[in-house]
């Protein structure tokens, strides 16, 4: 009982403190990486968070294009701006200001998130959180809640939007039972104490993105500054205090699954022979409802030099392409187009809108062939 006690009054120390890397994703959407970047490549649950915020509509007009999830979920935090949703199961929606997305990939899913706006801020959060083995695959499932029914506890100098958990009685609306989340999104003025209680065993990071504030206690509390990170440590209780005259920060925790984890691009699996059969489903088009992948895109798979023997044929087409014009592009070339939608078109880099950034198609020793979502060079078939 005595040290029950004493793990039970336990406040949470900053173990790491970082800041995100710039990154692009999608049809070239600017955001900030912060988990899921070298210095943090995960947290368990968490896999990623990403923060993306700019009032310029070039940095974000692509959006993300359709593609697939498998084995995790993603929970979007709108905080300007608006996104409209769109996935092969029927479900649509548009994300306004204040909205959270909580969505259950499980067994898989192929959606869309584009922008319902062509110009102004657009500013919120995605994480990434990872499923236990058990409920990989299971049904697909959305928790979206607009803002307004998002509970708001207010104290004198404090004001917390409650999303996942309980404070003060008031408790957010997303549940998950396997990670039992908590989500805050907290408004701290200066000088301001704020205690939360969090259970013992949960990882737990804090995220400001505006002002700053101190976490910790006494002279163990670490300032944390605007766009920073703090990994927290252990214990029951996370104190932080307000050091500018208005901060913001998200405060996140969830219980560790401590499972293998086999992921790579839009697939979180446990082993990787599932991974391998999960970029085998999504190929074969089985997570679609339209036309297989391989009839929609002929050169998926195919290896640079196959393409090659094949430029005879007529030009493939890049629907996604900046502008969104329907851009024709040359099939011998050897580089993969960086917009997701489209599959498997290999684009003439010289042609291309957007030479900068090139996906990869094929990972070394062609392991499955799997794709790589992320944005990065390709020296091995840049042209």
């Amino acid at each position: 009982m005595k040290t029950e006690a004493i793990v039970a009054n336990t406040p949470r120390a900053v173990i790491q403190t970082l800041r995100g890397q710039p990154a692009s994703d999608g049809a070239g959407v600017k955001l900030t990486r912060v988990i899921g970047q070298p210095r943090l490549p995960d947290l368990d649950p968490f896999l990623l968070l990403d923060e993306f915020g700019t009032d310029k509509a070039e940095d974000y007009i692509a959006g993300f294009p359709e593609h697939p999830h498998r084995g995790f979920e993603t929970v979007t935090y709108m905080l300007d701006g608006r996104m409209r949703h769109k996935d092969n199961h029927g479900h649509e929606g548009v994300l306004e200001p204040g909205a959270v997305q909580w969505m259950t990939a499980g067994r898989g899913i192929v959606h869309s998130e584009m922008p319902e706006q062509r110009e102004g801020r657009m500013r919120g959060f995605q994480l990434w959180m990872n499923l236990p083995a058990r409920d990989k695959m299971t049904a697909p499932n959305y928790q979206e809640f607009g803002g307004d029914k998002l509970p708001v506890v207010e104290r004198p100098g404090v004001n917390v939007k409650v999303i996942a958990g309980t404070l003060d009685g008031m408790t957010g609306p997303v549940k998950q039972p396997a990670t039992e989340p908590i989500y805050m999104d907290i408004r701290l003025d200066a000088g301001v104490d704020f205690v939360l209680p969090v259970p013992a065993g949960h990882s737990a990071f804090v995220y400001v993105y505006e002002g700053a504030l101190s976490a910790g206690v006494s002279r163990e509390a670490a300032t944390i500054n605007a766009q920073e990170l703090a990994v927290l440590g252990d214990g029951t209780e996370v104190r932080l205090s307000g050091r500018a005259p208005r901060t913001r920060a998200i405060l996140v925790a969830g219980r560790p699954l401590r499972e293998p984890v086999a992921r790579y691009g839009p697939f979180v699996m446990n082993t990787r022979e599932e991974l391998h059969q999960a970029f085998a489903v999504y190929q074969a088009g089985k997570l679609l409802r339209s036309t297989p992948l391989r009839r929609r895109f002929p050169m998926l798979g195919r290896s640079p030099r196959e393409v090659t023997a094949q430029s005879n044929a007529p030009s493939f087409f890049c629907p996604q392409s900046a502008g969104g014009g329907a851009a024709r592009f040359a099939a011998s070339s050897r580089s993969f187009c960086r917009a997701r939608s489209c599959g498997a078109n290999f684009i003439n880099r010289s042609r291309c809108s957007r030479p900068g950034a090139l996906a990869r198609l094929f990972t070394p020793k062609s392991v499955s062939r799997l794709v790589r979502w992320s944005c990065l060079p390709n020296p091995k078939y840049e042209a």
